[in-house]
């Protein structure tokens, strides 16, 4: 009776691991798409929108070429374009956080990718907020490190399950040296580890 039970548990298993694998990732309603791509078109609104001020107000060939010394300016200055940067890597990222979650197949088996909640900037790179649906967890991102690290351009990738939502996993994405007090362990969470795990403990002098 318990070696019937034991081959119905590896069926069960083996079932579910060929569904997963041949499972793809399920296309995003209107909704999710608005919410992922909503810094996009927020900034080319902002653009039409201040291109169509300026062209009312002044005249097209002046429109543009104030435009285009505002984005000069921009750039020229070193603070200015470091910002811009930053901000540009906290939309970029979470594009490729996805990319390479639908790559490793991080998701349900309905297909259902990890849902970025959001991403702020760090001393040393991004922190992406990941809502973790059922079947998804923080041994999944660990178990693909190698691939999220590529994906995301990133130096050094630290993961951790967040202290009191147990379903959100943070990532943190280290594009700066050195990966030392400003990089996970900043938040005072004693358990963030590498991905992929090593041997050595990164927050054991915080402790």
């Amino acid at each position: 009776m318990r070696a019937h039970t034991a081959r119905l548990r590896n069926q069960s298993r083996v079932m579910a691991g060929v569904e997963e694998a041949f499972s793809g990732v399920a296309r995003p309603n209107p909704l999710v798409l608005f919410w992922r791509w909503r810094y996009e078109l927020a900034i080319g609104l902002a653009f039409a929108g201040a291109l169509w001020l300026l062209t009312a107000g002044v005249g097209v060939v002046a429109a543009v070429f104030g435009l285009a010394a505002g984005a000069a300016l921009a750039v020229g200055v070193a603070p200015a374009r470091r910002w811009m940067v930053a901000r540009a890597w906290c939309v970029i990222t979470p594009h490729r956080v996805r990319t390479a979650c639908a790559e490793a197949r991080i998701h349900t088996r309905r297909g259902r990718l990890p849902a970025v909640l959001f991403t702020k900037r760090t001393p040393l790179g991004e922190r992406v907020y990941l809502w973790c649906r059922a079947g998804i967890s923080e041994e999944d991102f660990a178990g693909a490190g190698e691939l999220l690290r590529t994906a995301c351009l990133a130096r050094a990738l630290y993961v951790v399950r967040h202290h009191r939502w147990p379903a959100v996993v943070v990532l943190d994405v280290i594009r700066r040296d050195p990966p030392g007090p400003d990089a996970g362990p900043s938040l005072g969470w004693t358990h963030w580890r590498e991905i992929p795990p090593i041997e050595e403990d990164p927050t054991a002098e915080l402790r």
